[in-house]
């Protein structure tokens, strides 16, 4: 996945306070090797070269410009608004550049600008250009943007994965008694845990999954070394204590660790109801 930059805000744009820069705006948003030279084209460009460019380069706009001002936007939608005007007449479009199908208004923002106002814009031209016609900055696609909410938000989601299938095979082990008599039991021995599941945190959980009293119940649906599990559970409570207080960004190792777990679990619960599937039948 692409790396991010993040672009200064515009001449006259009061620079962001320290606090303010936490906050995710649109400069967050531009991937970190965007080349404008490979987002625009000269208003002369036939059509023909130009979608060759955009299916080369995989886009599906481009920047019309001339020198360094901005004149429009060439788009497949443009692209499409002038084929209906030429009323089929394929000698015309033909001749036609890219001059003669832009959108002669593309919608504009600033750097530091919000992602929520540019949503209508994103729906109807599928970017956003950052600056002004004179001084273009960058482009923000919406793919641009769905790649960066994906990235911010994926490892919340594989967290809350795990947690709540964590929950899932446990219950399949133990019935509400038995976990109400096993909290009574850790109170006993100083350790303060939930009587019920939907009540315990992550780190009750792994205490479950590494006592060796609940192990033979457990270890036909978790499977494996409870040592090798016990340790990669553990470093996925670090990482969420990491993610959910922001002490830091995740890292792309921090991020593999936890889609790795991910998807271990996954393996293990189909496994579970496979196995449950089987003891029915």
């Amino acid at each position: 996945m692409n790396a991010l930059r993040v672009l200064q805000p515009d001449a006259g744009t009061p620079i962001p306070e320290s606090v303010t820069a936490l906050f995710h705006c649109l400069n967050r948003v531009v991937p970190e090797d965007q080349d404008l030279e490979h987002l625009t084209v000269h208003r002369a460009t036939k059509v023909a070269e130009a979608i060759q460019l955009m299916i080369e380069r995989q886009v599906s706009q481009l920047a019309v410009v001339e020198g360094k001002e901005v004149l429009g936007l060439f788009s497949f939608r443009s692209l499409a608004n002038a084929v209906l005007e030429a009323n089929g007449d394929g000698q015309c479009l033909g001749n036609l550049t890219v001059e003669d199908c832009i959108d002669v208004r593309p919608p504009y923002a600033r750097v530091n600008d919000d992602f929520q106002p540019c949503l209508q814009h994103l729906a109807r031209a599928d970017c956003v250009l950052l600056g002004e016609p004179s001084r273009l900055q960058a482009i923000v696609t919406t793919f641009d943007l769905l790649r960066y909410l994906y990235r911010t938000a994926i490892p919340f989601v594989h967290l809350a994965e795990i947690e709540q299938s964590l929950r899932r095979l446990i219950a399949l082990c133990f019935g509400e008694a038995e976990l109400r008599q096993m909290s009574e039991q850790y109170r006993t021995e100083k350790y303060r845990m939930a009587s019920r599941l939907e009540e315990m945190v992550f780190a009750n959980y792994v205490k479950i999954i590494d006592d060796d009293r609940n192990w033979p119940t457990l270890q036909p649906i978790f499977g494996g070394s409870k040592v090798r599990i016990v340790a990669r559970l553990k470093r996925v409570h670090e990482l969420r204590n990491i993610a959910f207080h922001f002490s830091r960004d995740l890292c792309y190792e921090d991020r593999k660790e936890l889609a790795d777990c991910r998807n271990w679990l996954h393996m293990k619960a189909r496994g579970a109801e496979a196995l449950a599937k089987g003891g029915m039948q």
